[in-house]
């Protein structure tokens, strides 16, 4: 049961447990506060957007995920760690830059949300 080619099966199931688990600690709702999941939202200006499976920016979330795939695949496998993590680095402070938006940015205000940030976000 435990043994090491499951390793990874095992840190993937933790690591999702323990984000539920937090989210749940700050408060954060399990599903959609209209008290059911669904398989489709066709709405997008609503506030249940993206609290459902699958809804209008479903197809780009996929079609990005095997975009930068493969190219991550054709050309960062050949690259030494520290330009993959120059890349990435460099992705995400354009995405800051540009659309005021990131993994840095959504960390933050989720960990510990800061007004003047807000204020810069919503500014565009």
């Amino acid at each position: 049961m435990f043994e090491r080619r499951f390793l990874p099966y095992w840190a993937t199931a933790c690591v999702v447990i323990a984000c539920a688990i937090i989210l749940l600690w700050m408060g954060r709702e399990p599903i959609c506060k209209c008290g059911y999941v669904k398989l489709w939202h066709g709405e997008t200006f609503s506030s249940e957007s993206s609290q459902h499976l699958t809804d209008w920016y479903t197809p780009s979330h996929i079609i990005h995920g095997f975009l930068f795939y493969g190219l991550l695949w054709l050309v960062a496998r050949r690259l030494p760690i520290w330009m993959t993590v120059t890349i990435a680095l460099g992705f995400e402070i354009l995405t800051t830059t540009l659309i005021r938006d990131g993994l840095t940015l959504n960390v933050l205000m989720l960990l510990y949300p800061i007004e003047a940030v807000k204020d810069w976000q919503s500014a565009l």
